[in-house]
């Protein structure tokens, strides 16, 4: 494997400077030597680690301002040992090291240098790639809240891979355990959007996942997550989506619409008996989008879409 040597530098806030994470380094690399046995390979990660470790801590000077100079490139140098050795070195080996990498991840996703966050978030994307055995329902809360600190994190970058990583984790977990999570989280990010007033972008995550798990789940369970309040929030799934169809950040209603208009095309028209008593601006822009999703394109301009026949349908349901 070959990253982007760049990463361990500055990060950028415009597309225009953006490098992705998936960009060859500049020069060829020395391959990763690693031992056969399985108990080297475990201490062999563990040197990884360490050297990680090292690379990272040399590379923040005194007032935690990054330092410039060749502990950039030994940052860059370790990660993509890392980074290699996740495709190289066996699952046994990786069970036993996952718990010491988490440890220093989620302290890479607090430093200063975006460059050394973004790694973070490579090395998690990676390992969803590579050795997703190591994501199970016990971690799986803590992996989703540590992927949202990244989606709402300040640089392009950093978001893009956490985003990309959260995306896979939400396509090889257990989805009834995830869909319960997410539910949860639509209102407690929402609520902290709310205080904080911020952009949103994690509260967009969560939506954007939810709608990514509307796909996956079987359709019993989804209705009963529809339609029964979440033992903690006291609020459906539905509901908790609907809330944010009036938010004042467009990105966040954006979701807000794609995601419920989802949820009416996998249940069906009791989704549209609850939300017809929307104000009617909102109601028809789900209607639209609820027609797309079953291919029919129409001019809202010319003609009242929620009198449309998929829409006044006996069911509206698709599995």
């Amino acid at each position: 494997m070959s990253l982007s040597a760049n990463y361990a530098g500055s990060c950028s806030t415009t597309s225009a400077q953006y490098v992705h994470p998936n960009s060859p380094s500049p020069g060829p690399r020395r391959p990763l030597q690693v031992p056969a046995e399985p108990n080297a390979q475990l201490v062999f990660l563990a040197r990884l680690v360490d050297a990680a470790r090292a690379a990272v801590g040399s590379g923040q000077g005194a007032s935690g301002a990054a330092v410039l100079g060749i502990s950039k490139d030994q940052q860059a140098a370790a990660m993509e040992d890392l980074a290699d050795a996740i495709q190289q070195c066996n699952r046994d080996a990786w069970v036993r090291t996952f718990p010491l990498l988490m440890v220093e991840v989620s302290s890479w996703i607090q430093q200063p240098a975006c460059g050394v966050r973004t790694w973070a978030f490579w090395l998690l994307k990676e390992l969803l790639l590579r050795q997703s055995h190591l994501f199970t329902d016990n971690n799986l809360e803590s992996q989703l809240n540590l992927l949202l600190q990244g989606c709402g994190d300040p640089h392009r970058d950093v978001v893009m891979t956490a985003s990309q990583a959260l995306q896979i984790l939400l396509s090889i977990c257990n989805e009834h355990h995830a869909m319960t999570l997410l539910q949860h989280l639509v209102q407690r990010e929402r609520d902290s959007h709310l205080r904080s007033r911020d952009k949103g972008a994690r509260l967009v995550a969560v939506l954007d996942g939810t709608r990514q798990l509307i796909t996956r789940l079987d359709r019993t369970e989804l209705q009963r997550l529809a339609f029964q309040p979440h033992p903690e929030t006291r609020t459906s799934l539905l509901e908790a989506l609907v809330a944010n169809l009036s938010d004042p950040e467009t990105c966040v209603r954006r979701s807000a619409v794609l995601t419920t208009s989802g949820l009416w095309y996998r249940l069906g028209h009791r989704v549209r008996d609850v939300i017809q008593v929307l104000a009617a601006s909102s109601f028809n822009l789900l209607c639209i989008y609820y027609l797309k999703l079953h291919g029919v394109a129409v001019d809202a301009g010319q003609q009242d879409v929620s009198q449309h026949p998929l829409i006044q349908g006996p069911s509206g349901a698709r599995e």
